[in-house]
């Protein structure tokens, strides 16, 4: 697991979610995940992971890649069910978005959207990237530098 920070935003890395446990007592604001990091995770194991950083506070959700779609749509029954049980907190809901293309850029600019996150709040994002991590850590600080137009 490495971390790193860009501003105010800590930012963890794993290769997988093993290194990140379910039962991990951080809490992230957002969580970016590479399909292929994931795929050998049974789907109890995944819902066990992301119920715990949903009722935690995590608000994002976005994935990429292959398969990203699917595990979008199996976020967004997991959100349904803890909507239904009233188990989510109430300050925000929580969004998801896929990007099927390996279109880094993109689906960074998601994790930022809504706010200027690098610069005003602290903010902590769990990448699970598999082999891709060094990918993400360049989409990120390329998304945060400063633009000249």
């Amino acid at each position: 697991m490495n971390r790193t920070s860009i501003g105010s935003t800590e930012i963890i890395v794993a290769s997988d979610l093993d290194t990140f446990p379910a039962t991990s007592d951080e809490i992230c604001s957002a969580v970016f995940l590479e399909s292929e990091a994931i795929k050998n995770y049974t789907q109890t194991m995944l819902k066990s992971c992301f119920e715990n950083m949903m009722i935690k506070g995590c608000s994002l959700f976005v994935t990429i890649g292959d398969g990203s779609e699917k595990i979008h749509d199996f976020i967004d029954d997991i959100i349904l069910d803890l909507s239904e049980r009233d188990l989510l907190p109430s300050k925000s809901p929580v969004l998801t978005t896929f990007h099927a293309t390996d279109e880094y850029d993109d689906a960074v600019s998601i994790l930022f959207c809504n706010k200027n996150t690098l610069e005003n709040e602290q903010m902590r994002i769990l990448a699970v990237a598999g082999d891709k991590g060094n990918k993400f850590i360049s989409a990120i600080k390329d998304f945060s530098a400063p633009k000249v137009f």
